[in-house]
C-alpha cells in the first residue's frame, strides 16, 4: 500500500502528527510550569526538614530538566532529519544557567547554585539520552516495517 505521507524518524508523519503536536503542547506547558516555579520567591517554596537531607531540591531540578528536554526533543525534532535535537539540548542547558542568574539577581530569597546547574544538566542529559534513543528505536523499527511491507 503506497501512502503519500512524508517519511521521518517517527514513520509516516501524517499519521503521527497528533502525537507530535501533543508533545509540543506538553513541552510548552511543562516549560511554562517549571519557569513559574523557578521564579517563585524563596519564601513561597515549601520547607520540609527531610528534603535537605536527601537533596530533594537537586533531584527535582534533574527531573524537571529531564522531562523538559525529552518533551522538546520528541516534539520539535521528531520529523526533521537535521541536528535540531542538539540545538534544543544546548538551549535548555543555557536556560538552566540563565535561571540561576535570574534567581541570584532578581528573585527575593533565591540564590545562585552551581550544584543546581549540575543537576539541571544531568537531567537534560538523561532526557536527551532517553528521547534520542526512543526516536532512534522508532526510526529503526519503521525501516524494518517498510522492508517487510514491500515484500
Amino acid at each position: 500500500m503506497n501512502h503519500s505521507y512524508q517519511q521521518g524518524p517517527l514513520g509516516n508523519t501524517g499519521s503521527k502528527r497528533s502525537t507530535i503536536v501533543a508533545a509540543r503542547v506538553l513541552a510548552i506547558v511543562w516549560f511554562s510550569f517549571i519557569t513559574y516555579l523557578f521564579l517563585l520567591p524563596g519564601k513561597k517554596l515549601p520547607q520540609w526538614g527531610w528534603t535537605k537531607w536527601v537533596a530533594f531540591d537537586k533531584w527535582v531540578h534533574a527531573g524537571f530538566f529531564a522531562i523538559a528536554t525529552g518533551l522538546f526533543i520528541v516534539g520539535f525534532s521528531a520529523i526533521q532529519k537535521n541536528n535540531r535535537h542538539i540545538y534544543l539540548l544546548v538551549s535548555i542547558l543555557v536556560y538552566g544557567v540563565a535561571i540561576e542568574f535570574i534567581q541570584l539577581y532578581c528573585i527575593e530569597n533565591r540564590s545562585f547554585s552551581w550544584v543546581d546547574i549540575v543537576f539541571d544538566w544531568l537531567g537534560a542529559y538523561l532526557g536527551f539520552t532517553w528521547s534520542y534513543q526512543c526516536l532512534e528505536k522508532k526510526k529503526n523499527f519503521n525501516k524494518c516495517e517498510s522492508v517487510r511491507s514491500s515484500k
